[in-house]
């Protein structure tokens, strides 16, 4: 019955359906025509590590800088979320001079968050994803301009790769200048001493050193040359903790290393629950109002949740098992060079028992010999510093750059036509149930018994014919039936 009903009422109001469905299929054609066309570029970018360049870098002994090169699996969503930070969106804005209407420079988020008139304005937006489960980022660029689609997709690629190789070699970078700064320091004491040692011998007429002697220019020789070596050392763990710390720096309430959520079970606890408080607090937003005592319920507790996740990180950062080690590490240095100085002040004061003569021989030799292994060990690390540094390269590489696209991607006229005969047809059903119900008419025996509770006596149908009178229809008409059907009623219910 209800079934029926409804059929009734469809085709009662066929025209209101009709309408509908044509004034919102007129209104996508229109909408269609007048927005502008969107292309889409699709650079692809594979994270990787050459090979050759960590056989290399191993079989010099530089392990430490290859484990730093290979990337984990958590790298992936790294590189996802610094490719979309600000320094790198600034950079490519600058770079292809996007503007404003105003002529102000476009802000970096705009390129992520087009705002809501997008699909009217067609403005350039990136967005950033990876290829299913492969090591494939796939970098997406929207533009009204094919050549501005594939011009803002390689060209943050390119950018951020520069970007990455560029803080690939910053740790040899830093060692390479320390050891060059010391490497002419050595060269004028080697130097000096040479002359001193000629001079000394010119005077004393003294040519060789006795065997106690020689041991003891030996054993200054190794501590100074390992004094050299820690203090390399410690800089080279000073600026992996600096590294680590910028690396912490990043991280924020909106921005949570993957490692880190791996590492910490309450960081990934929080954000999931600030995440279910965010999706609660749109739900809400949908029929409420931000004032609503529910929102601002909500909110409160997002705000509870950032800080109790702030306070998390922040135990994280100071519980770092990476950044102790390092720093235990570093301690353990500083000691051993206060230990190595110690070690070579007691062999610098036994050369005082020498004769006077030879003592000031002895202690130049022992300087030149120092300072001439110094120096070799300097030359050396410096040139294993400048290969490293060479073969150092970015964990990206630039797989497959945009082209510029033929056909715009949106919008399309087809997909447009069927959703808004769609919406035409569910705005014509909603209409007609609105009509159907203000409009109080009766319109059958059942709805008649809805409103007076007494019997019906007959059914008159409606006849579409062109006689004046019920007299004028054959008898056997349905109409002249159903009018013979009252008077009987009547009869049997006027029998008193």
């Amino acid at each position: 019955m209800e079934l029926i009903r409804i059929t009734s009422a469809i085709l009662r109001r066929k025209w209101l359906l009709i309408q509908a469905v044509l004034f919102f299929t007129i209104l996508s054609v229109v909408l269609t025509r007048n927005m502008p066309r969107q292309y889409k570029a699709t650079t692809k970018v594979m994270v990787s590590t050459s090979d050759a360049s960590m056989s290399v870098l191993s079989d010099m002994g530089l392990q430490e800088l290859v484990s730093g090169m290979s990337d984990a699996s958590d790298e992936m969503q790294n590189h996802i979320a610094m490719l979309t930070t600000r320094p790198i969106l600034e950079e490519v804005v600058w770079n292809l001079q996007l503007r404003l209407d105003s002529g102000r420079m476009m802000p970096p988020e705009k390129l992520l968050v087009p705002g809501m008139l997008a699909a009217f304005e067609a403005p350039p937006s990136l967005s950033v994803k990876q290829h299913q489960s492969t090591d494939i980022i796939h970098i997406d660029a929207l533009s009204d301009d094919p050549n501005l689609s594939s011009l803002l997709a390689n060209t943050l690629a390119n950018v951020y790769i520069a970007e990455t190789k560029s803080r690939s070699r910053a740790e040899t970078r830093e060692a390479r200048s320390f050891v060059e700064s010391r490497l002419s320091v050595v060269q004028g004491e080697f130097e000096q001493a040479l002359s001193q040692i000629a001079s000394a011998q010119e005077r004393e007429q003294v040519v060789d050193l006795e065997s106690e002697v020689r041991s003891a220019v030996t054993r200054l020789s190794d501590l100074m040359m390992a004094g050299e070596e820690n203090t390399a050392r410690i800089q080279e763990v000073q600026a992996q903790i600096r590294q680590v710390k910028t690396l912490q720096g990043m991280e924020s309430v909106n921005f949570v290393g993957p490692s880190t959520v791996n590492e910490n079970p309450d960081i990934r606890g929080y954000r999931e629950s600030l995440a279910q408080m965010r999706h609660q607090r749109q739900v809400l937003l949908k029929d409420k109002t931000e004032m609503h005592p529910d929102v601002k319920a909500v909110d409160m507790q997002i705000q509870a949740m950032e800080q109790d996740l702030a306070r998390a990180l922040s135990e994280q950062h100071d519980l770092d098992p990476t950044l102790l080690t390092l720093q235990t590490e570093l301690a353990g240095l500083v000691e051993k060079g206060a230990e190595l100085n110690s070690a070579i002040d007691r062999t610098t004061d036994r050369f005082a028992t020498y004769p006077e003569k030879m003592q000031t021989l002895t202690q130049l030799e022992l300087a030149a010999t120092a300072a001439e292994e110094v120096y070799k060990s300097l030359q050396d690390q410096s040139y294993q510093i400048a290969i490293a540094e060479a073969m150092t390269v970015s964990p990206l590489q630039l797989l497959e750059p945009a082209i510029r696209p033929e056909r715009h991607i949106s919008p399309k006229m087809t997909s447009n036509l069927i959703v808004g005969m769609f919406l035409g047809f569910l705005m014509g059903m909603a209409l007609v149930a609105l009509f159907e119900y203000i409009d109080d008419s009766v319109k059958s025996a059942e709805a008649l018994r809805e409103v007076w509770d007494v019997p019906v006596l007959g059914m008159i149908p409606r006849v579409k014919t062109e006689k004046l009178t019920i007299a004028e229809l054959p008898p056997t008409d349905v109409a002249v039936e159903s009018f013979r059907s009252l008077r009987t009623s009547l009869d049997y219910t006027s029998l008193d």
